[in-house]
């Protein structure tokens, strides 16, 4: 330890480096925390994505993969559908106009 870092921890400023660098690591453990947030609606909104699709193609297989993150505090959610090969088009269907 060097003169100048004992002068330093004398006066106290040793203590309010470490005690930014706790607060920095809090603000990064909290930032983190806040972009793996699970969105309370994924299974409602997964059921009601395959109901559509099947509302519309006859398809068995329909695979959804999302993925969440935070971009410039904007929370993103991105979906991704795939259905299998057999894919056929419904009946045709009469647009509901309640």
């Amino acid at each position: 330890m060097n003169f100048l870092d004992r002068f330093e921890k004398w006066i106290g400023r040793k203590e309010a480096r470490s005690a930014e660098k706790a607060k920095e690591r809090l603000k990064l453990v909290l930032a983190h925390e806040r972009t793996n947030t699970h969105f309370p609606f994924m299974d409602d909104l997964r059921r009601d994505i395959v109901e559509v699709i099947q509302k519309y193609l006859k398809v068995e297989d329909i695979t959804i993969k999302t993925e969440q993150s935070r971009e410039l505090n904007i929370d993103m959610l991105e979906v991704e559908v795939s259905v299998g090969k057999d894919v056929k088009k419904t009946a045709n269907r009469t647009e509901d106009n309640s």
